[in-house]
């Protein structure tokens, strides 16, 4: 928590003159090697919540995109022997600590990927090999960073995945944002949503009715919500053709 909040985002703070004049500023503040840190020793949200889901589901052929320390596919491959999936995050420090990971671990050599690159345009980050074998696509805490002008970033994230994976099933796991949406909004979540402005990530939506909509317009269709209301966060089954 200290090295996400005070080492990654503590720049943000003491810029944050600079922030509030040129919003888009707030990106490159990040500190990405604190970032990455946070979850050398730590299990990050894919890890914590998604395995048991997608594993019951029998969701495979998994690419992860923003897969940050790798700890989804790591579980994965963990649990089967026979699981093979893909993680592409534009963090390098990230994608060296998955590495380092995948090592370290009892997993096969050839059970996981982790490939460096900018997940912002799904239709230029993937390789063609990694489109041929996906079935399913995992996006844990990356649609929040897409919310700066409001929701058209992630309606064109989501027609551009759809433009290469249109039979493929989309997991998001992320959370309902509380800034301006309301009176006395966890502290917690207030937090969070602060951090997400100055680092030029904007808020994302309370509910589930407003991501929804987002679905819709990108031509895609809510399939499952689970959702815990009281932590705020969700896990969406999203097919990516009507």
């Amino acid at each position: 928590m200290i090295d996400q909040y005070l080492g990654a985002y503590g720049p943000n703070a003491c810029s944050l003159s600079t922030i509030m004049v040129d919003a888009s500023s707030g990106r490159a503040a990040v500190n990405r090697q604190r970032h990455a840190r946070a979850y050398t020793e730590v299990s990050g949200p894919g890890e914590a919540l998604l395995p048991d889901i997608v594993q019951k589901l029998g969701l495979d052929a998994i690419l992860d995109l923003g897969c940050g320390a790798g700890g989804l596919l790591i579980e994965m491959a963990r649990r089967d022997k026979t699981f093979r999936g893909t993680g592409i995050d534009a963090n390098a420090d990230m994608i060296r600590i998955a590495e380092q990971r995948r090592r370290s671990s009892d997993i096969g050599q050839h059970a996981v990927e982790f490939i460096v690159g900018d997940v912002s345009d799904p239709s230029t980050a993937i390789p063609e090999a990694v489109l041929q074998h996906t079935k399913t696509v995992v996006a844990a805490n990356l649609l929040n960073e897409f919310f700066m002008a409001g929701g058209q970033s992630v309606v064109a994230w989501l027609q551009s995945l759809r433009g290469v994976l249109p039979d493929a099933i989309l997991v998001v796991a992320d959370y309902y944002g509380v800034l301006g949406h309301g009176h006395n909004p966890p502290r917690y979540r207030a937090l969070h949503d602060w951090i997400q402005l100055v680092s030029s990530q904007g808020i994302p939506p309370p509910d589930l009715a407003q991501w929804e909509a987002l679905y819709r317009e990108a031509g895609c269709c809510l399939a499952h919500s689970i959702e815990d209301r009281r932590a705020g966060i969700f896990v969406h089954l999203v097919r990516l053709t009507e």
